[in-house]
């Protein structure tokens, strides 16, 4: 497997569920969140995000990186109905195109350790980003639901 060389994620995640849950909302600024864990390579750094903010940095141009930021449950269990997610993302400064990509995981049983662009073994929502050809999968998108793959 062909590890990520470069992807350096800045980030501002907002996960909103429905009216009465629990949101996430950060723009890295003041350090790590309250409730989130850093995995590998994956820090938060006081600049480099939009506009020289502070941002979410996965990892840099040093070969075989693999990294992860799990933020814990933050609507004290309560059933999810639906949510959404935004962030921005900047992959570069290392090989072109950037390797191998990088995964969003959504899901009651996320593991406390680095992912690769596959994301993680889990009950729920994975959505790989794949930007580079390796032995295993092709440069693109896949949707994968409780370990299934829905689409590509």
């Amino acid at each position: 497997m062909r590890t990520t060389l470069s992807p350096c994620f800045l980030i501002a995640l907002t996960t909103a569920v429905t009216a009465s849950a629990g949101t996430f909302s950060t723009d890295f600024n003041s350090g790590q969140p309250p409730n989130t864990s850093v995995y590998g390579s994956a820090y938060v750094d006081s600049s480099g995000g939009p506009d020289n903010s502070g941002c979410l940095k996965m990892t840099t141009a040093v070969i075989s990186q693999t990294a992860g930021f799990v933020i814990n449950n933050f609507d004290n269990g309560g059933a999810i109905n639906g949510f959404t997610a935004t962030f921005q993302l900047y992959l570069g400064g290392g090989t072109s195109p950037p390797a191998d990509g990088f995964s969003f995981n959504f899901a009651n049983d996320i593991p406390s350790y680095v992912m690769d662009e596959t994301g993680a073994p889990s009950t729920g929502l994975t959505v790989e980003f794949h930007t580079f050809t390796n032995a295993t999968s092709g440069i693109g998108i896949h949707v994968v639901w409780k370990g299934a793959l829905l689409a590509t």
